[in-house]
């Protein structure tokens, strides 16, 4: 999908992908990967009452999900690519009390996902950011 007066998106109730063109792989009605060109935008739905979703950025990005043992989507790895930049929250090993938040920035992010979200990501060329530790009393 491409559009000049409208930009295109996909949306799932955990995740959406806006850019000027976004192409979607589903074999066997299967969503394999997503990709964004042009200025694109992917956000992750979150639980947290602050309303703030989770984002990826870059001129391109390339969304690679998978099955999970009980037969459900999940993403697995995002990657920005060019004015690439990240803003996400890192939840303590109890999934309740913030942890973090990231800002990152860089020719390229790739981040990694599990069953439980992000597990790695990696800024490449030019990188940059901030971490922020939160008081032991903020939640996810």
């Amino acid at each position: 999908a491409w559009g000049d007066s409208l930009r295109p998106d996909a949306r799932s109730t955990r995740y959406t992908m806006r850019a000027d063109s976004v192409g979607l792989d589903t074999p066997g009605q299967q969503l394999k990967e997503m990709r964004g060109y042009g200025d694109a935008v992917a956000t992750a739905a979150r639980d947290s009452l602050d309303g703030h979703p989770d984002w990826v950025a870059g001129d391109s990005l390339v969304a690679q999900f998978d099955t999970t043992t009980v037969g459900q989507r999940l993403l697995t790895r995002i990657d920005a690519r060019s004015r690439a930049r990240a803003y996400y929250r890192v939840c303590g090993e109890d999934n309740k009390t913030l942890a973090g938040i990231n800002y990152s920035r860089g020719n390229r992010v790739v981040a990694t996902f599990g069953e439980k979200g992000v597990q790695r990501v990696r800024v490449e060329g030019q990188g940059d950011g901030v971490y922020l530790e939160p008081d032991s009393t903020t939640s996810c």
